[in-house]
């Protein structure tokens, strides 16, 4: 739909809401609105009164209860209360997969894990920066704990970062979907280095520069062409090298979820431009 632009005094430009979206959203004179700059683009949105998510959690197999516990803090949830008999487990459960809640109550069998981080853009950003930073770190060790713990930590953060998602930190749906593919590629490309590591004991300089470029392009896309010609030289060199198939199978993997990667990065840079 179009809208006329009406002038205000000598600084000011409004323009009218549609009555229909007004009324469904509960919306009228005083109330407040969100609005967010997205380069020729102003996307506006109805300002609701945050309630904060609860759920409950009973299971006596804690493999049931951790995969609900996991499943209710991706999708958002706040307070997440349990009945478990195994404290010592869900304590370094959540140490370890939920970064930014705590436990901070508990009775008998009864935990309730509370949220204590915000939910923001920035705070999205950030999360996800910590990931490429943890790839770049996994690459320059051959150590197999190390590179392990690294592993456990990407997957922390990346969790984190879909958790950020679906509280809504992004507005506009094809960017939000687009970070989520880049988030899930990191996670894959983080265990698959491992994997190289705990089987066949190396890893691939060529792939570890070929890394490097990604993160590069991630974090300034004008570095894109660069990653994609390093990304045809790994190619070469994998066909070429005397390698065995299981090594070059992965190697292959990671190379094709950093293209991807890459390619989705250009879809958040073109929507933030």
């Amino acid at each position: 739909m179009k809208r006329k632009i009406i002038k205000q005094g000598d600084r000011c430009f409004t323009v009218t809401l549609p009555i229909k979206w007004v009324r469904e959203n509960g919306l009228g004179a005083g109330k407040e609105l969100e609005v967010a700059e997205r380069g020729c683009k102003l996307m506006i949105q109805a300002s609701q009164e945050y309630v904060e998510q609860e759920v409950e959690i009973k299971s006596d197999d804690f493999e049931n209860l951790k995969s609900q516990v996991i499943s209710s803090y991706l999708s958002g949830v706040d307070k997440i209360t349990v009945y478990c008999n195994n404290y010592g487990d869900l304590k370094r459960m959540v140490a370890k997969s939920l970064y930014g809640m705590e436990i901070d109550e508990r009775a008998g069998n009864k935990s309730v894990i509370n949220s204590y981080s915000q939910a923001n853009p920035e705070a999205l950003q950030k999360a996800i920066k910590n990931s490429f930073n943890l790839i770049l770190e996994s690459c320059q060790s051959n150590d197999l704990d190390q590179i392990t713990e690294i592993h456990d930590d990407v997957k922390k953060f990346c969790f984190f970062s879909l958790r950020l998602l679906h509280k809504g930190c992004y507005m506009q749906f094809n960017q939000a979907l687009a970070l989520s593919r880049i988030i899930n590629a990191l996670e894959e490309i983080s265990n698959l280095l491992r994997h190289m590591v705990k089987h066949y004991g190396m890893k691939i300089t060529e792939l570890n520069l070929f890394l490097e470029e990604m993160c590069n392009a991630y974090f300034n896309v004008s570095k894109v062409d660069e990653f994609f010609v390093r990304s045809e030289k790994l190619k070469d060199y994998l066909n070429n090298s005397t390698l065995g198939k299981e090594i070059k199978e992965n190697a292959f993997m990671v190379r094709y979820l950093a293209i991807n990667l890459v390619r989705q990065t250009l879809i958040v840079s073109f929507k933030k431009n």
